[in-house]
């Protein structure tokens, strides 16, 4: 009996439909990073955005998506890591070489997505952090919640221990803002006016630039991962009805400590760029790790809650072929966004505000979901979903219906 992707009559709808929901957040949180040399303004300590449309447009952005998605993406793969586990050991087949050639060829994926594509990529990320969770397969769920809390606190207590000393002074320091005004020129350059072998070249610096950084992200990540694992193996996701109790509990709490830590967020960020204080560095990235997870979670629950609301199944039903077709949708957007804004394309770069970031991912995502529609019509897969399942189990897979 040889292994087979899972079909979409087996796919779990809600799932999907988080998943797809997840992509709308991913868009609106990425905009900033395809239109600007974002990074690198943060660095020079630039408030850039004067009006007050702008400044709205910017601070929703970091209330509601800023660092709540790409954690719901990876509790979700941590999710799908139990389902792919034990089809495949029901199946009889071991999950090490099967899971392993599908990391692979994600981290290929991401590869040619982050050098050949836009630099922001989080697939190469999210495949080689995987690896772990094969390590963490036969974990009880008490293990894996214990690892989840004790690596959520990891960077939060490293990132403490080296600003503490300067609480009372400033963070800034000539030579990196030097180097950040630099950098801002040279992003601009690039992508605003330059071929695109110098656009290429640009990407690779940003991501390697980026990659030292996501040190600090890559805990949280696998946190996020293991969380998912331990929903898995608690079967949450499985019979909703009968955890209602457990979700409205984990709702309310999550929106209580997740709506603070998120206000704290959008505010010490102003505060970071306003004063130079190495204190609301530090405030910041703490209220990043908790609004983060916080809301995500918020966010998770209450789509649950919807799904079992009959005048709301139609209207969320529209969010599952997204889902279905996320790496194919990540992908797009990546594409999209990067013509509008990049030399080769329409050449908007750092010349789009704010309020238009909104106003592209409020027309880019519907177009999304009525793409998913059409082509799922059609299709079993999405093309990237069918390219990773052929070469994740070493043959072509039927692609149309």
């Amino acid at each position: 009996m040889s292994l087979h992707p899972t079909s979409p009559q087996e796919r779990l709808e809600v799932l999907d439909q988080i998943r797809g929901f997840a992509l709308l957040g991913i868009l609106l949180a990425n905009m900033a990073f395809f239109a600007s040399p974002v990074v690198y303004i943060q660095m020079a300590g630039i408030d850039e955005w004067e009006s007050l449309g702008d400044k709205l447009a910017l601070w929703g952005i970091q209330f509601f998506a800023e660092a709540k998605f790409f954690t719901m993406f990876s509790f979700l793969f941590g999710l799908g890591f139990v389902l792919f586990m034990e089809r495949a050991e029901a199946k009889g087949y071991s999950v090490l070489p099967l899971f392993t050639r599908r990391l692979v060829v994600l981290f290929i994926i991401g590869m040619i997505h982050a050098f050949f594509i836009w630099a922001g990529d989080i697939l190469m990320l999210y495949s080689v952090l995987s690896f772990i969770l094969l390590f963490f397969r036969r974990s009880s769920p008490k293990t894996l919640l214990a690892w989840a809390v004790g690596l959520w606190a990891v960077p939060v207590v490293v990132v403490t221990l080296l600003l503490a000393p300067g609480f009372g002074g400033e963070f800034s320091d000539p030579q990196w803002e030097q180097s950040a005004y630099h950098y801002i020129e040279r992003s601009i350059a690039a992508y605003g006016s330059g071929t695109f072998l110098e656009i290429t070249a640009q990407r690779m610096f940003d991501y390697l630039f980026m990659a030292i950084n996501s040190i600090f992200v890559a805990p949280l990540v696998l946190a996020m991962f293991l969380t998912g694992l331990y929903v898995g193996k608690r079967r949450f996701y499985q019979q909703l009805h009968q955890h209602e109790t457990l979700f409205r509990r984990i709702r309310l709490l999550s929106l209580c400590i997740g709506v603070p830590a998120a206000l704290l967020q959008v505010y010490s960020h102003q505060q970071m760029l306003h004063t130079g204080l190495t204190l609301y560095q530090w405030l910041h990235f703490v209220s990043v790790c908790v609004a983060g997870p916080g809301l995500c979670f918020f966010y998770i629950t209450s789509l649950l809650q919807l799904c079992r609301r009959q005048r709301w199944q139609r209207r969320l039903a529209y969010l599952a072929p997204v889902g279905r077709m996320a790496l194919t949708n990540y992908l797009l957007q990546s594409i999209i966004c990067t013509l509008l804004f990049y030399n080769y394309g329409l050449g908007l770069y750092n010349q789009v505000a704010p309020v238009w970031w909104v106003i592209i991912a409020a027309v880019l995502y519907p177009l999304q979901v009525c793409f998913s529609r059409i082509w799922l019509g059609h299709f079993r897969y999405g093309p990237a979903e069918w390219l990773w399942r052929s070469l994740t189990y070493w043959s072509w897979q039927p692609l149309k219906k």
